[in-house]
This record gives C-alpha cells, sequence and structure tokens, in this order.
C-alpha cells in the first residue's frame, strides 16, 4: 500500500504501543523483539513493524516489514560469541495505518532497546593435601569480560561444589564472600582420600535484566 503524508495526530489514545525490548539468555544469546499495538475494538487498523538487531563487531539479525491486523511483533536473536562482548543495538521502525480515515496514525517511528552481553573467565585452582578430611582453602576469581556489573554474593553470583569419583560426602563445606575487582569467592572444602575430584559451579549474576552466567571447572582432588 502507497504511504501517505496524512497522520492521525488528533485521535484519542487507546493505550497503543510500540516499542522494542531486548534481554540475555542464560546460554548468552542475546534476544530483541518489537511490537507494534494499534487495537481498537471497532476500527480497521493494520500495524506494521521491522527490526534489526546489531553486535558491537557488527554481526546482524534483520527481519523485513511485517504486518497484522492491529498487532504485530518480530522476534530476532543472535547467538552468544566470546569475542563479541559488550552492548548490542537493536533498533525497530514502526507504522499503523487506519483504513476508516484512510490515513495513516504513525509513520516510521522509531524505537530502540540495548542489551549487554557479558562473560567471564574462572582463575584459581585447588592444592588439596589427601589425608582423611584435610581443610582446604582456594580463591576462585571471575575475570569479567564484555562491561557488566555483578551483582554480589549472596544476592546473585555464587560458587557451589559438586564432585565426581569416590571423595568425601561433606565436601562442600564453602564459606563465601564477594568482594574486590575482579570479584572473588573465597571457598574452603573438606577433600577426603581415593579418586574424586572437584567441581567448582560457579554462577555470576550480571547486573542487567536477565542476564545470568553458570560455567565449571574441574579441580583434581586426590588423583
Amino acid at each position: 500500500m502507497p504511504r501517505r503524508n496524512t497522520l492521525l495526530s488528533a485521535l484519542p489514545s487507546y493505550a497503543w504501543g510500540l516499542y522494542s525490548g531486548a534481554s540475555v539468555g542464560s546460554s548468552g544469546t542475546v534476544h530483541g523483539w518489537a511490537v507494534t499495538d494499534v487495537t481498537t475494538s471497532y476500527m480497521y487498523h493494520v500495524a506494521y513493524v521491522s527490526t534489526t538487531l546489531t553486535s558491537p563487531n557488527g554481526r546482524q539479525a534483520h527481519l523485513d516489514v511485517r504486518s497484522a491486523h492491529n498487532s504485530v511483533r518480530e522476534d530476532v536473536y543472535l547467538p552468544f560469541d566470546e569475542n563479541d562482548l559488550g552492548e548490542y543495538w537493536l533498533e525497530s521502525i514502526h507504522d499503523a495505518f487506519c483504513y476508516l480515515a484512510n490515513a495513516w496514525i504513525f509513520y516510521e517511528v522509531v524505537s530502540h532497546a540495548t542489551a549487554r552481553a557479558c562473560d567471564f573467565v574462572i582463575n584459581g585452582a585447588a592444592n588439596p593435601t589427601c589425608d582423611a578430611h584435610t581443610l582446604n582453602y582456594t580463591v576462585y576469581q571471575a575475570a569479567i569480560s564484555g562491561g557488566c556489573t555483578a551483582v554480589p554474593f549472596p544476592y546473585g553470583s555464587n560458587l557451589t561444589f559438586g564432585v565426581s569419583g569416590s571423595v568425601d560426602p561433606n565436601i562442600d563445606k564453602s564459606s563465601q564472600n564477594y568482594e574486590g575487582v575482579p570479584p572473588t569467592l573465597d571457598a574452603a572444602y573438606y577433600a577426603g582420600p581415593g579418586p574424586g575430584a572437584v567441581i567448582p559451579n560457579f554462577t555470576i549474576k550480571f547486573a542487567e535484566a536477565g542476564n545470568t552466567r553458570t560455567k565449571q571447572k574441574t579441580d583434581p582432588v586426590c588423583q
């Protein structure tokens, strides 16, 4: 349909919405969405939207103009790339047409959203002594990249222990704090005799909405 120059600027508000949103999933995938909603109970409106998600390194996910009666949504995403961290930018273009008035309600209105993809590297390793119930102390650090801010333990980030092989059932004796840059979790645990490995499960919850990543690092105990 050819676009017209007429805009319906004097129509009453029906809680119409045109917006973009973005978030990061637990796997690091960046999700973006765009909505144009001009729903009413007695008019035939057509909603249009197109959207593009762009990474810091220039990767893009794009959907061309899509239309639907009253309301339309598009969803795009970019998979996690450890070499493409930082702020992702979503730009969406919204249009809406009213057939009753034969005019555009709004035309090429732009909305934006951002999300920040971050990652961390686990530093630190255990150095146990393999006797029956030796208290072993180690420090694990999360070196964060991408510009995020971590939520401190116990409000978000955390370190817990899983085990493999034959180890003392009381192995999880961690006492943790969270301070410094990079953020640090201090962990103390008991290592029993025999084969096995401590598997620290390091979770960093970033302050950015919907952005939590979990990693494991296997450290030897008694090999």
